[in-house]
């Protein structure tokens, strides 16, 4: 010990004493001050050709068994939603659309993924169900002047909760969908313009008989439940 604490002290104070002479940064507030270096290996390898064709992975879900990731990729010039195996491999396409899709849920009896798709950007969202073994889709909302985000499915796989908003509002309400009844009921109306219902996260556990319900994130607002028509689905999911 008598060895070691001289040694120790010694690179304490050599530490202190280069951190005490670091100078100030500077703050520029001047835009005209500020540049970049340019690198000229990068300008040599990294196109406009190159840049164009650049391809990255968004939102995923994990398969109810885990041997299965569904992800968001663009890998084929649109966000389209992909497979791949979970032990690694080549993903393989699972929706072939010109419109973008994100948000993908996989249902916990495995027989679907839900997902979110717009038309031509113009953030008019509706909620699709695809099945991940035949790639057959379904528009569940079909909703054009209704945007529906964020699908969340209960843990026995019958409901589908989502975020809702009317092209000329506002505020976000959330839906739950019945794939059993094929029936849409509203979790919460009229909210005040100065709350926000996003993100609906289910509980742990539904009770046999009970109605659906989903957490939304506006504290201190209770809102009464009400039917609305048949959903325009073509076929139970």
């Amino acid at each position: 010990m008598r060895i070691l604490r001289p040694f120790v002290m010694v690179v304490v104070m050599t530490v202190l004493t280069m951190s005490q002479t670091l100078p100030a940064p500077q703050v520029i507030t001047d835009p005209k001050q500020i540049a970049s270096k340019p690198d000229a290996r990068v300008e040599k390898s990294l196109s406009i050709e190159k840049l164009y064709m650049t391809r990255q992975v968004g939102g995923s879900t994990w398969s109810p068994d885990g041997k299965t990731v569904a992800f968001v990729s663009n890998l084929s010039g649109r966000n389209n939603l992909w497979l791949v195996p979970s032990e690694g491999g080549w993903p393989t396409q699972l929706t072939v659309s010109d419109q973008r899709q994100t948000s993908p849920a996989w249902s916990p009896d495995g027989k679907w993924i839900a997902y979110m798709s717009d038309y031509d950007g113009d953030e008019q969202w509706d909620i699709f169900l695809v099945s991940p073994k035949t790639g057959q889709v379904v528009n569940l909302t079909n909703t054009r002047e209704i945007a529906e985000e964020s699908p969340t499915w209960s843990h026995d796989g019958r409901y589908l909760a989502y975020m809702v908003k009317p092209k000329t509002s506002s505020v976000f309400e959330i839906d739950v969908y019945d794939t059993v009844l094929r029936e849409v009921k509203h979790l919460t109306t009229a909210t005040a313009k100065d709350r926000m219902n996003v993100s609906p996260i289910w509980s742990a556990v539904l009770q046999a008989g009970s109605r659906p319900g989903a957490t939304r994130r506006t504290p201190g607002r209770s809102h009464s439940h009400s039917r609305a028509g048949r959903s325009p689905c073509q076929r139970k999911a």
